[in-house]
């Protein structure tokens, strides 16, 4: 018995490349993307160029960064970690950060949804 149903799943970004073209680094600059949004979930991608500074900021929610690509600082409540391809940090909403790139880097930023009440 053969049913046709909605898939129970999503292809966002099928390859390494994929990802890469879908963040292009500019000149100078910080540009994110909203690649992927769900219900309890928002998935983006942020490219910024060496030299390039996402100043200090809040997320409401909280935030999972995981580096793709190059290597940035992440500054957060007044401690410094180093973001390389492969490193994840987890940071709490409602609390200040900046990320500040050495090189051109990639890096997917997941944005858990709010509570529900």
């Amino acid at each position: 018995m053969s049913t046709s149903a909605t898939p129970s799943f999503d292809v966002v970004i099928d390859d390494a490349k994929a990802l890469v073209q879908a963040l292009p680094i500019e000149p100078g600059r910080v540009r994110s993307k909203r690649l992927f949004t769900s219900a309890g979930l928002t998935v983006l991608g942020v490219a910024m160029d060496g030299g390039a500074i996402m100043h200090d900021h809040v997320a409401a929610v909280p935030i999972l960064i995981i580096v793709v690509e190059g290597q940035a600082v992440l500054e957060v409540e007044r401690k410094r970690v180093d973001l390389r391809v492969g490193s994840m940090v987890h940071v709490e909403g409602n609390v200040h950060h900046q990320v500040e790139a050495h090189e051109p880097t990639r890096f997917l930023l997941l944005l858990q949804a709010s509570p529900l009440n």
